[in-house]
């Protein structure tokens, strides 16, 4: 479990630096929508900061499925499951 912690929070970390430059790292559309409320952002840079985290998600959605298919399908080629 701290293995997973760990990673997961340097993941977060990285992500952060990476786009810290050009979205202040809005990397969840609740803190986008949190600073729209709060007026520190305008409605324009909400909604290209709420379709950029969408893509990203779906993007990063869409990898992680076609990773996960085609390491299953292997799986079961090489008869190590049995169904």
């Amino acid at each position: 479990l701290l293995q997973i912690a760990s990673v997961w929070g340097i993941a977060v970390f990285i992500a952060i630096i990476a786009s810290r430059n050009f979205s202040k790292a809005h990397l969840n559309p609740a803190v986008s929508l949190g600073f729209y409320f709060n007026k520190n952002i305008g409605l324009k840079t909400f909604g290209i900061y709420l379709v950029g985290q969408l893509l990203g998600a779906f993007v990063a959605a869409f990898a992680v499925f076609q990773f996960l298919c085609s390491f299953h399908s292997s799986l079961f080629r090489k008869k190590i499951f049995y169904i």
